[in-house]
């Protein structure tokens, strides 16, 4: 996939440290970063054959389907894992053939809990939080409290940066490669990149 010129898998293949895909926007790509890997969200593939049918029936989500495309066909060499967040019936069943065919070497299931309004809820979040970061830690470098904090403020950044975008006068198409971009770039260098726009 190209967005603006960036063909994705080229620009990834180019990142100097591990890449850790993620499939759904409940991954907080702060614990990512903090163990010093590279976060990428996983755009569904469009491009190549299609795979998924020998995987999932053809009424399946379309974006659900891209996705395994993406891991199938496409997934980078420096591909080392990927976080798949309890969301949706079709990324449930992803993780699991995801797993089964070893697209990556790491493989951690997010499931975090749907209501957030009680206090178990909280504590169960903060001890699964924990364990993806100790996970994470043992693929790239342990978290710390400053990387958990610089992180936290590179994103802060980056959101920030997307919603500035978003009140400008630019088209739809514009706005969404400017988006993905977001999700797949390292973040500084997206933040330098997109300064000017």
């Amino acid at each position: 996939m190209e967005i603006r010129g960036i063909d994705l898998k080229e620009y990834i293949e180019g990142i100097d440290k591990p890449v850790i895909a993620y499939m759904c926007t409940y991954m907080p790509e702060e614990i990512i970063l903090a163990c010093s890997l590279h976060p990428m969200r996983i755009i569904p593939d469009e491009k190549g054959p299609d795979r998924s049918n020998a995987f999932l029936q053809a009424y399946v989500c379309p974006v659900g389907k891209g996705m395994l495309n993406w891991g199938l066909n496409h997934a980078p060499g420096n591909l080392k894992g990927v976080v798949v967040p309890h969301s949706c019936d079709t990324i449930q069943k992803l993780s699991d053939i995801w797993r089964i065919n070893n697209i990556s070497e790491f493989h951690h299931d997010l499931v975090l809990p749907v209501d957030l309004t009680r206090q178990y809820a909280k504590d169960y979040t903060v001890k699964i939080l924990e364990k993806l970061l100790k996970a994470l830690g043992d693929v790239g470098s342990p978290a710390t409290d400053e990387s958990l904090k610089l992180s936290i403020s590179i994103m802060n950044k980056v959101r920030q940066r997307i919603r500035s975008l978003n009140r400008r006068d630019m088209g739809a198409r514009q706005f969404f490669e400017i988006s993905m971009q977001a999700m797949v770039m390292d973040k500084q260098e997206f933040l330098d990149y997109t300064e000017d726009i």
